[in-house]
This record gives structure tokens, sequence and C-alpha cells, in this order.
């Protein structure tokens, strides 16, 4: 019996040791030009998981958002500032989120934590 909590909370460390945040973009990733973000974002939907395993669903209309996640969801509207795309919310935090271009995948950090994810067109 000892042995097997010994086995569990092992497997339990290494899961979370898995799940720490990248917060750094991908090496060679770019910044896209506030037309290119207007162009891929503007009516598409884009899911990513984080690091903690929780799903989020971004669907952008021509000038609101629908933010989606376990948790609930939330829609306001969002503008380019530079190389990132802001939201105004009212349930969940607004802020900016930086986008970066690798190849053909886009990855966004987070403004509410830092963390670097990739996302995924729905």
């Amino acid at each position: 019996m000892k042995r097997l909590l010994f086995v569990l909370l092992f497997a339990c460390a290494q899961a979370h040791a898995q799940s720490k945040p990248v917060t750094e973009f991908p090496s060679g990733a770019t910044s896209l030009s506030a037309e290119a973000l207007k162009a891929t974002f503007t009516g598409a939907s884009y899911a990513f998981t984080g690091a903690n395993g929780m799903v989020i669903t971004l669907q952008f209309r021509d000038s609101d958002a629908v933010i989606g996640s376990p948790r609930g969801s939330d829609t306001g509207p969002w503008t380019i500032e530079g190389s990132a795309i802001c939201f105004k919310l009212t349930k969940f935090p607004s802020g900016c989120n930086q986008v970066r271009l690798v190849g053909n995948d886009l990855y966004w950090e987070r403004s509410s934590n830092g963390e670097v994810v990739k996302l995924d067109k729905n």
C-alpha cells in the first residue's frame, strides 16, 4: 500500500512539473502587422489549452469577441495595438495579448499570466 501511494504521489508530481507554463515565444517567432492580425483573426475561431489543462475558446467577430472557458464565457470588443490583440471584457480580466507567428503556427501570450500557448484554429 505504501508503495502504491508513493507511485501515485510521484506520478502527480511529474504531471505537475510537466504543466509548468511556458512564458517565452518559440525560437524564430515573428510579430504580425496590424493588418495581418486583423485579416487573420476577424471571423476566425481558435482554442488553446493552458498549462492547467483548461481549454479556452476565442471567437472573433467584426468588432467583438466571445471568450469561453469551463468557468463561463464573456463578450467584449477587441482591438489591435501594435502586435497585440486587446479585449475589454466585463467578467474576465481585460488586457492585451501579444501574438507571434512561427511557420504557420500562431502563438498567444496570455495577458492574465504571461503563459505562451499555441492557438488551434476551430
